[in-house]
C-alpha cells in the first residue's frame, strides 16, 4: 500500500462564528474533466492524511477529490475562540470552507470518525450542497461514548489523556488489538501520531469539555428530530470490531435516516477504509453512481461483508 504525500493548498475560511483561518487543504484531480467531487471531512484528532488510501483510487476513477484540515487539526491554525468547537462549529466551518474556495455544488460529502457530526449537521442544513452523504465509522448517533471521550472531557484528565506518552500507547495499542491491522504501513503510525500531536491537545480538549460529559455522555446526539431532515442519499460504513465508534451505533444511524444503507465489514475495525481499501472505494463508487447498492435488491438495508 502506498502512503502519498500530496501538494498542500491554504485558503483563509471566513466567518466561522466570526472568526476568520488559515486552513490546509487537498484538491487533487487528473486532468480538466472529472465526474464528480468529493468533500472529505476527518475525525477528531485526526488531519486529511487519514484519507490517504482512498486518494489515488478515487482519483483514477476520474473524482476530483478535495479534503480539509478542521480548526486546531492537522496544518490548519488553532482558532482561539474555545465555542467554535462545537457541535454547531465545524459544520459552520465546513460550509464555509466550501464558499471560501468557490466549490460548485453540490457534492459528495465522505466523511470518517466524528466527521459524521458535522457532515449530518450540515446535511439537515443545507441539503441543496449535498448529493450523497457516505460516512465511514460516524460518530454522533448515540449519547452513549466509549470511556476515552468522557475522560477526554474532564479538566486536568482531559490534558493527561492527550500527552505525548499516552498519545503514543494509544497508537500502539490500536495496531495490536485490530482484528485485521489498519496500520500496515509503518509511515501511517508515524503520520497518525504525528497529526494528534500537532492538535496539542487543546482542540480536542475543547470540543469532548463543550460536547462531551463524563457521567451522561454525549447530550446532543443526532438524534431522531435532526435526522428526519437528511433525506440524502446516505451509504454507512462501519467496522465490526470499531472499539472508537462502536457498530451498535449504526442501528441508529440506519433508522434514522430514511434514504440510507449500511455495509458492515465483519473483519475490520474503526477504518475499513485503511484495512479493506478496494472494496470501500468499490462501494463508494457504485453509490456514488447509482444512489444505491446493487446487493440491497437480495440482502435488504444491511450487507455484512
Amino acid at each position: 500500500m502506498e502512503w502519498d504525500t500530496f501538494e498542500n493548498h491554504y485558503v483563509n475560511v471566513e466567518n466561522v462564528h466570526g472568526n476568520t483561518i488559515k486552513s490546509r487543504y487537498w484538491d487533487l484531480k487528473k486532468g480538466s474533466d472529472y465526474v464528480g467531487t468529493i468533500l472529505f471531512l476527518h475525525g477528531i484528532g485526526n488531519s486529511i492524511e487519514i484519507c490517504t488510501p482512498l486518494v489515488k483510487p478515487l482519483l483514477e476513477l476520474g473524482y476530483r477529490f478535495l479534503a480539509v484540515d478542521f480548526p486546531g487539526h492537522g496544518k490548519t491554525e488553532l482558532c482561539k475562540d474555545k465555542n467554535l468547537y462545537t457541535n454547531e462549529g465545524f459544520p459552520t466551518f465546513a460550509y464555509q470552507f466550501i464558499k471560501s474556495i468557490g466549490l460548485s455544488t453540490p457534492v459528495t460529502l465522505l466523511v470518517h470518525s466524528l466527521g459524521g457530526i458535522a457532515a449530518t449537521r450540515l446535511t439537515a442544513s443545507h441539503p441543496e450542497i449535498v448529493n450523497k452523504l457516505i460516512m465511514i465509522g460516524p460518530g454522533g448517533f448515540s449519547k452513549d461514548v466509549v470511556f476515552k471521550f468522557r475522560l477526554g472531557s474532564v479538566p486536568g484528565l482531559g490534558r493527561l489523556a492527550m500527552t505525548d506518552y499516552l498519545l503514543d500507547r494509544t497508537v500502539d495499542k490500536r495496531t495490536r488489538n485490530l482484528p485485521q491491522s489498519e496500520y500496515m504501513n509503518p509511515e501511517f503510525i508515524r503520520l497518525d501520531a504525528q497529526y494528534l500531536k500537532n492538535t496539542k491537545g487543546l482542540a480536542v480538549r475543547w470540543l469532548l469539555g463543550n460536547e462531551i460529559r463524563l457521567f451522561t455522555g454525549y447530550p446532543g446526539y443526532l438524534n431522531a428530530e435532526l435526522l428526519k431532515h437528511v433525506s440524502t442519499p446516505t451509504l454507512l460504513i462501519w467496522g465490526m470490531h470499531d472499539e472508537t465508534i462502536p457498530v451498535g451505533d449504526s442501528k441508529n444511524a440506519l433508522a434514522g435516516i430514511s434514504n440510507s444503507r449500511l455495509v458492515i465489514f465483519d473483519d475490520a475495525g474503526h477504518r475499513p477504509h485503511v484495512s479493506h481499501t478496494q472494496e470501500v472505494v468499490d462501494y463508494i463508487s457504485e453509490f456514488i453512481r447509482n444512489g444505491k447498492l446493487a446487493e440491497e435488491d437480495k440482502l435488504g438495508k444491511t450487507i455484512h461483508k
